[in-house]
């Protein structure tokens, strides 16, 4: 986790994500906290000196704000932050209602008009970025005894590049994926009543007594289904509603959050999702009863694709605690049964700071030049912003 004012070096983890993701490697666990920027209220820099809350201007600012209140893993991938290695998040603190003295006049007083009430906001803070490099040569004539002509040899080279595409894509897919799986872990830490445990919760509304199997059957699995899809949009709706209830708040700050449907949104664990159009729909409900109305995106895994493991996380997350500051897990957390997280769009998410390619002048003695490929990119977590976790226990 980035938590100093640097740009981390993430080639070794970039190698082992990719090793993980191919199958190459059995699932073990991700030191998540090396790349996961997440909100913090430690200041690297000073701050302003009215309110005191906000730094001093060092580069991109994100305002915390939503449309007025009214009562009542491309996901992940958000607008280009290329201002500096500090970003800052500035979120409004609610302040005490006063008495209004206008009734309540006496003659020969005065009402100061001046009294001074500050604003309250706090400031988190998201520090560094992760780069790291892909690289290629490509040789004049050394490979032609292989390729019969040209437009063979340029086939290959296609190939090749190809190649370090899919690479790339596929690394940039699955360190969304850990920043998932960190946030999920880390939420486990510091808020676990906002995880939703769904065969638990149901037996208990129900006096059932169903587990992994027996939820399987035919009879159990409709209405449990049902149940399931109600329960995410209870909390969806909850999640409009302007609260300090579903998100982390600090010692001495409680921050108000609401999110509204168009901010919402929502991850599950596609396994799950196929067994329920398979298993649960036909013949249950209606066209379209059940379509989620919010950006929803289902994920054939968590962080292995190894089969047993698929809707598993295997991490040491970095997360904040109470009093705003950062912590690093020291040993690995697992979670199993995984099924996703609704969670407001400025909880989590990626951007790409600078990607760019470069390639070598001809190297006339050796007769060969190289591509660059370098990435330098955030990966972040606000456990400040409101989020509900879903597990299939």
């Amino acid at each position: 986790m980035a938590n100093t004012l640097s740009i981390d070096q993430i080639g070794a983890l970039i190698q082992a994500v990719a090793e993980q993701a191919t199958g190459r490697s059995v699932m073990a666990p991700t030191n998540t906290k090396d790349f996961v920027a997440v909100a913090q209220t430690a200041l690297l820099a000073g701050r302003e000196a009215v309110m005191n809350a906000i730094s001093q201007l060092i580069s991109r600012t994100i305002y915390a704000r939503r449309d007025d209140y009214s009562g009542a893993l491309d996901i992940l991938v958000m607008n280009e932050q290329a201002y500096g290695n500090h970003v800052r998040k500035i979120s409004a603190i609610d302040t005490d209602f006063e008495e209004d003295p206008h009734y309540n006049l006496v003659d020969g007083q005065s009402i100061d008009q001046y009294t001074i009430r500050k604003p309250k906001a706090i400031q988190t803070n998201f520090y560094g970025g992760q780069t790291w490099m892909k690289s290629l040569t490509i040789f004049s004539d050394q490979v032609d005894t292989a390729m019969s002509g040209p437009d063979e040899f340029e086939q290959f080279m296609g190939l090749m590049l190809g190649n370090m595409a899919d690479q790339i894509e596929q690394v940039m897919e699955e360190l969304a994926r850990l920043t998932v799986a960190n946030f999920i872990a880390g939420k486990h830490q510091i808020d676990t009543r906002n995880e939703v445990h769904l065969l638990t919760a149901y037996n208990g509304e129900t006096n059932l007594n169903l587990d992994a199997q027996t939820v399987k059957q035919p009879a159990n699995y409709g209405p449990f289904i049902q149940w399931v899809y109600g329960q995410i949009q209870i909390y969806s709706n909850r999640l409009k509603e302007r609260s300090v209830l579903y998100h982390q708040n600090f010692t001495n700050f409680n921050i108000p959050r609401h999110t509204n449907g168009e901010n919402q949104r929502l991850v599950l664990y596609s396994e799950d999702i196929a067994q329920i159009n398979a298993s649960a729909l036909p013949g249950i409900f209606h066209e379209n009863d059940l379509k989620f109305p919010r950006r929803f995106e289902p994920v054939s895994y968590f962080q292995s694709p190894e089969a047993g493991s698929r809707n598993t996380i295997e991490v040491l997350p970095s997360y904040t605690d109470a009093t705003g500051a950062v912590v690093n897990a020291g040993s690995a957390i697992t979670l199993e049964n995984v099924f996703g997280v609704l969670y407001d769009r400025d909880a989590m998410g990626c951007t790409r700071i600078h990607q760019r390619t470069y390639r070598t002048q001809f190297n006339a003695k050796g007769e060969y030049s190289n591509v660059f490929h370098h990435f330098t990119t955030r990966y972040w977590n606000d456990f400040t912003e409101n989020a509900i976790t879903f597990f299939m226990d």
